[in-house]
């Protein structure tokens, strides 16, 4: 995707841009379906754990300081969207065919940016687009039927 939407002379934070502006969409309208109190112990143990997740998947010193924080705001999105979904299945009142299919559909979001990252910064994984594409897909359908559950 990030080949296809061309904002700047780096795809990488093309797809940063592109794919984070998605995260903000997803983030607004888990935030508005959630009429709850955040459970803020269990907000910042999941920060903190999704934080270290991020240093060992898509952090580089080496990368060019743009991306580097391109790359940190990108994280703190994927967390505020894992975040407003976990508050969601944990404390709303929407069926339990809600939880089935939204919890799963921001994990494979989140797998499917965490293997692009890594196979970016770190190393390569074997068929790595075909399981980011497959992934990727999958999370959009299972995210996108949410309304139709509610």
């Amino acid at each position: 995707m990030a080949r296809i939407i061309i904002l700047t002379k780096n795809r990488l934070i093309d797809g940063i841009l592109a794919f984070g502006m998605a995260h903000i969409a997803y983030i607004y309208a888990y935030y508005r379906l959630y009429h709850g109190e955040y459970n803020w112990v269990l907000v910042f143990i999941v920060t903190m754990i999704l934080l270290i997740v991020y240093f060992f998947i898509g952090f580089d010193k080496e990368l060019p300081k743009l991306l580097l924080v391109a790359s940190f705001f990108y994280a703190l999105l994927l967390i505020s969207l894992f975040i407003s979904v976990l508050m969601l299945v944990l404390y709303s009142d929407f069926p339990v065919l809600f939880s089935i299919i939204v919890f799963p559909g921001v994990i494979l979001f989140m797998f499917s940016d965490s293997i692009l990252a890594y196979n970016e910064y770190k190393g390569k994984i074997p068929h790595a687009s075909e399981i980011i594409g497959v992934s990727y897909v999958i999370s959009q359908i299972l995210l996108q039927m949410t309304p139709i559950v509610i």
